[in-house]
C-alpha cells in the first residue's frame, strides 16, 4: 500500500504499535504506573526521520535526567521501572518495526522539484520567445515552493554520516540548479533583438528538450531502474546558440556596452551551460 511508503504514516504506525505493547506488558509483566510508562514510550519516539535510535537515546537520557531531578522533590512519586520499560519499547518498536524508508523520503521529496525546474526552464525559454510572463512567474513560485519541502533530516544529529554526505551533496546541486533558473528568469525579462532570439530559437527548443530528456532520465535512476536508452547531449545546441550570439555580436567582450542588452544575453547563455552540467552531475550521482 502506497500509504505505509509515507515516513509521517510509518511514524505514526510504530507509536500506536509501541503503544499497544506497552499496554501489554503493563498487564502482564509490570502493573505499575501505565501513564508514566505510556509517555516515556512517546517521548523516545518524537525522532526525526533516519535517526530512530540515535534521537530515542539522546531522548532517554535526557527524559532520565529529568526524572533524577523531579526525583529530588518527589523520591516516593516516581517509578524507575516503568519509565525503563516504557522507553525500552519505544526505542525498539521505532528502530526495528515499520523503519524509515530514507530512499522513498528522499524520491518524495526529490522528483517534485525536478519536475518544476524542467517545467520552468520551459517557461523561461517560452517567455524568451513569446513574452508570456504569467506562466513564468507561476512556474517559478511553484518551483520555490517545492524547494521549501526539501527534508531537513539529512542535517539532523544521529542521522547515517555515510548517507549524510551524499544527501548533501545531491541538495547542494539541487539547489544550483534552481539559482540558475532564478538568474535565467530575471536575465530573460531584459528586452533582446527579436531577430537575435528568432535565430536561436531552434537551439534554443533544443536544449528545452534536452533539459526535459535529462530531467525524464534522472527520475528512471532515482527508480532504480536502467536507462532504456542514452539521453541526448545538447551541448551541441548550446555551442550553436553561443556561435549564432558570437556572429551577431561579432566584438570583444569587453565591448558589449555598446549593444543593447548584449552581455546580459551572454550571461544568460553562460547559465544554459551551468544548467547542463548540473543535470550531468544529478545524473552520475546516482549511477
Amino acid at each position: 500500500m502506497k500509504i505505509l511508503l509515507d515516513p509521517k504514516i510509518r511514524h505514526v504506525i510504530r507509536m500506536v504499535i509501541a503503544m499497544m505493547l506497552t499496554y501489554v506488558f503493563y498487564h502482564l509483566i509490570y502493573h505499575k504506573a501505565l501513564g508514566l510508562m505510556l509517555f516515556s514510550t512517546i517521548f523516545v519516539m518524537l525522532t526525526s526521520t533516519g535517526s530512530a535510535f540515535f534521537q530515542g537515546l539522546l531522548r532517554f537520557v535526557l527524559w532520565v535526567v529529568l526524572i533524577a531531578m523531579a526525583h529530588m522533590f518527589f523520591p516516593y512519586i516516581i517509578d524507575w521501572n516503568a519509565i525503563f520499560l516504557g522507553s525500552f519499547v519505544g526505542i525498539l518498536t521505532n528502530t526495528l518495526i515499520f523503519p524509515d524508508r530514507i530512499d522513498l523520503a528522499f524520491k518524495k521529496a526529490v522528483v517534485p522539484l525536478l519536475k518544476a525546474s524542467r517545467d520552468y526552464f520551459s517557461a523561461i525559454i517560452s517567455y524568451l520567445k513569446d513574452k508570456h510572463q504569467d506562466h513564468m512567474d507561476q512556474a517559478k513560485i511553484h518551483l520555490q515552493n517545492k524547494l521549501l519541502l526539501l527534508p531537513v533530516w539529512i542535517y539532523q544529529p544521529g542521522f547515517d554520516l555515510a548517507l549524510q554526505k551524499g544527501y548533501r551533496y545531491y541538495f547542494m546541486q539541487l539547489n544550483h540548479l534552481a539559482e540558475i533558473l532564478f538568474a535565467m528568469h530575471y536575465l530573460v525579462r531584459f528586452n533582446y533583438d527579436r531577430e537575435w532570439i528568432a535565430s536561436m530559437e531552434n537551439s534554443l527548443l533544443q536544449c528545452e528538450q534536452g533539459v526535459t530528456e535529462f530531467v525524464a532520465a534522472i527520475i528512471t535512476l532515482l527508480d532504480l531502474e536502467k536507462l532504456k536508452e542514452g539521453v541526448v547531449d545538447f551541448d551541441a545546441n548550446i555551442r550553436d546558440i553561443e556561435h549564432l550570439f558570437n556572429k551577431i555580436i561579432a566584438v570583444p567582450l569587453e565591448l558589449l556596452e555598446t549593444y543593447s542588452n548584449a552581455k546580459y544575453l551572454a550571461e544568460f547563455i553562460h547559465n544554459l551551460s551551468e544548467l547542463r552540467v548540473v543535470l550531468i552531475q544529478l545524473a552520475k550521482a546516482l549511477r
